[in-house]
């Protein structure tokens, strides 16, 4: 692996013979010739992503290759950026229980918020005296989430809100019930990774019903114009409170992973990096960190291949969350780092039962096929849909009857995302056509035969990714638990994957929530 900035070098030396007739990727008199003509060095323009060089004569059926894989990479200790990015529109943010609006609806109503409330002083002329709430309880509440010139707007009604006070002290003492018809709450939503606070609250009451036979008429107009000025404030705050706690447990707690459960273990970890507006659309960003919990191939240096940023197009009505090549990049690289993609044996009857025709002499008496992968793959997008970029690939072929046989390539394998039964599952893509490299063998009498192991390769390297990432679902998001308020309903929010849809450079999966309570 190498940095993105330098030229490569790549050294090709004969033993005996000049190499005046040397071809390189197919081109004669390329490269600076040194010792007598018997080496040769080809230099190549730093690129991104998957280097591939080969070397032949004409006519000539033996061939050498060389691959590697240059760009920016992350350590697997670091975190990666923008990873996955989570949109909702008016839908995923209104529109049912299951929105964020139903959510934060459902902790607050038919909740006793009495004790979030402070005594009101009131000066009632012959005294002061302290206003004690027994209960505060919002019966119904409509919550809409709306975004306009790239804000959050919040609008709350309440109706009605209920309340159950006293007054006790040693001129008067009284005990009744208050109503609000209504109350209606407009604020500005501040986004944050660390959850939703409400700003700039504008508050708006009907005047308070009071039922209160103790109290004279003089008194229960000095009480109403105290609870109207300051109760309803207060539970402005209030909601202000559960929607950041809800917010902010949503963030903490929502964390995709990639649910695939290699043979060599990997960890990994996801976290909000970023929450804000955009198309119209609350954005939520990811960032996660995947390693190896066993480095066996790159412990010392290495990570995974930065992608291109990923960037998500158009207005989402409901809740779509999109995944891009650098999600994958880690899984594959951690994966890779923990030896799954070494030594994959496939036997003649794995490979005839995956579609492997018959074979020429000597390999008509394969016994079995061994893959490794000597570079972690990448992923790359093109027109026709997503590819894995396979380098360093590495056949040992045991061949009853004859020396074995090891060869090198490198392949570019379309892969496809599919849905079923409520998960999403990786696996090649066979309506379209395997790239392959050429082919280095470590002996060869004929050119015949590099067409015999490039097919073998070319229905082995599928089945490789089948294995190792078509047997898990993709995505898996544990179930999120939220307790906004000590006293509110316990909720538990299961997400659930509903669609996948390939895009130009990602894939875009729809979630829906369902919101259970204790």
């Amino acid at each position: 692996m190498l940095p993105s900035s330098v030229p490569v070098e790549i050294s090709i030396t004969g033993i005996e013979e000049s190499l005046e007739t040397i071809l390189v990727d197919g081109i004669a008199n390329e490269g600076t010739k040194l010792n007598d003509g018997k080496s040769l060095l080809v230099y190549r323009q730093p690129s991104y992503g998957l280097g591939f060089v080969y070397a032949e004569r004409p006519n000539d059926p033996y061939l050498v290759v060389r691959s590697w894989l240059q760009g920016d990479f992350v350590s697997s200790n670091r975190w990666y950026p923008n990873s996955m990015i989570l949109k909702l529109g008016y839908t995923g943010l209104n529109v049912g229980a299951d929105s964020l609006a139903g959510i934060i609806s459902s902790s607050l109503v038919n909740v006793e918020l009495s004790q979030f409330i402070d005594p009101i002083v009131v000066d009632l002329g012959i005294t002061q005296a302290s206003i004690l709430i027994d209960s505060a309880v919002i019966k119904n509440m409509s919550l809409t989430l709306s975004i306009s010139g790239g804000q959050m707007i919040v609008d709350l009604v309440l109706t009605p809100l209920q309340i159950e006070y006293r007054i006790d002290n040693e001129l008067l003492s009284s005990q009744g019930f208050a109503a609000y018809e209504q109350i209606y709450i407009n604020a500005l939503a501040e986004l944050d990774k660390s959850g939703v606070n409400l700003i700039q609250p504008r508050v708006m009451s009907g005047r308070l019903q009071i039922n209160d036979e103790q109290l004279p008429d003089h008194l229960m107009n000095a009480i109403a114009e105290a609870l109207t000025d300051r109760f309803a404030s207060t539970i402005s705050q209030v909601i202000s409170e559960v929607t950041y706690q809800v917010t902010a447990q949503l963030f903490e707690q929502f964390a995709p992973s990639l649910g695939i459960r290699f043979p060599q273990a990997i960890i990994q970890e996801s976290r909000v990096s970023s929450v804000g507006i955009e198309e119209n659309s609350l954005v939520i960003g990811f960032e996660t960190r995947m390693a190896a919990q066993t480095s066996q191939m790159a412990p010392d240096y290495g990570g995974a291949l930065i992608a291109a940023s990923l960037e998500t197009t158009g207005y989402q009505e409901t809740m779509k969350l999109s995944v891009g090549s650098g999600l994958i990049h880690q899984l594959l690289y951690a994966a890779w780092d923990a030896g799954n993609f070494s030594n994959l044996s496939y036997t003649k009857a794995d490979l005839e039962s995956l579609g492997l025709g018959e074979l020429s002499f000597p390999y008509s008496n394969l016994d079995r096929a061994k893959i490794d992968l000597l570079l972690p793959p990448t992923m790359e997008w093109t027109p026709e849909g997503p590819v894995l970029v396979l380098g360093g690939v590495m056949a040992g072929l045991k061949v009853n009857y004859s020396k074995d046989t090891s060869a090198w390539t490198a392949a570019r394998i379309p892969i496809k995302l599919s849905f079923e039964q409520g998960s999403l599952r990786v696996s090649s893509d066979v309506s379209r056509t395997i790239k392959s490299e050429p082919i280095m063998l470590d002996r060869l009498n004929d050119i015949a035969e590099r067409a015999e192991v490039l097919k073998l390769i070319n229905t082995a390297l599928p089945s490789v990714i089948n294995d190792i990432l078509s047997q898990f679902p993709l995505i898996s998001i544990a179930p999120l638990e939220l307790q906004a308020l000590s006293n509110s309903p316990k909720l538990v929010v299961l997400p659930r994957l509903e669609s996948a849809l390939t895009k130009n450079s990602y894939w875009e999966l729809g979630l829906n929530l369902d919101v259970l309570s204790d």
